[in-house]
């Protein structure tokens, strides 16, 4: 994770109005977001208004939005949607921009009231990380879902279809789960009832 000092550049402060137009011209220049998610269950980026800040800016200008995980996080992450289909939805439940912070406080102030007259609340950004975080990890199950073995396609076929009943889009749901068990009746010769 990298920090930048946005209050002292060459010795002199500069402007918080600098660094918003900054980040904006930025995001569209590069067109991508990469989110370090650390620790993965609740990632510290998001508990800092500045992170957020650039998160809404990238999802202003059609940014990319990619994560990234080190090694070890992205091990947990895997172990853990394995063991309980519910921890994406609990990470989520951990997000609350109205909570996030800034090391100075007038910070905070300018980018709440630079929401504020873009009619976004926190809870308006909420539900668009969420946006974001969802599709994210829809691309990601997609992407094992592609390149595994078939038990391990199979569990991550299930997982897709656990998110999807979360929220509430079950036909989509049946279609993973039904492969899901497609290829454990079919494939992986499972016929144990307690399996499903």
């Amino acid at each position: 994770m990298f920090n930048n000092n946005q209050h002292l550049v060459n010795d002199t402060i500069v402007p918080f109005e600098f660094w918003v137009e900054s980040f904006q011209s930025a995001l569209t220049a590069i067109g991508n977001v990469v989110m370090v998610l650390s620790p993965w269950n609740n990632p510290t980026t998001l508990t800092r208004t500045w992170c957020v800040f650039e998160i809404y800016v990238g999802i202003q200008t059609n940014a990319r939005f990619e994560v990234a995980m080190s090694k070890t996080q992205k091990q947990t992450f895997l172990q853990d949607l394995q063991a309980n289909e519910n921890c994406f939805n609990k990470m989520l439940g951990t997000i609350k921009s109205a909570n996030s912070k800034t090391a100075v406080p007038s910070d905070r102030d300018n980018i709440m009231a630079l929401m504020k007259t873009a009619n976004m609340t926190c809870v308006d950004l909420d539900r668009l990380l969420f946006k974001v975080l969802e599709d994210w990890i829809f691309r990601t199950i997609q992407a094992l879902i592609d390149g595994t073995v078939l038990a391990e396609k199979a569990t991550w076929f299930y997982f897709m279809a656990c998110i999807l009943c979360e929220k509430q889009e079950f036909k989509q749901a049946k279609v993973f789960n039904d492969e899901a068990i497609h290829l454990y009746r079919a494939q992986l010769d499972d016929k144990d009832v307690d399996t499903w």
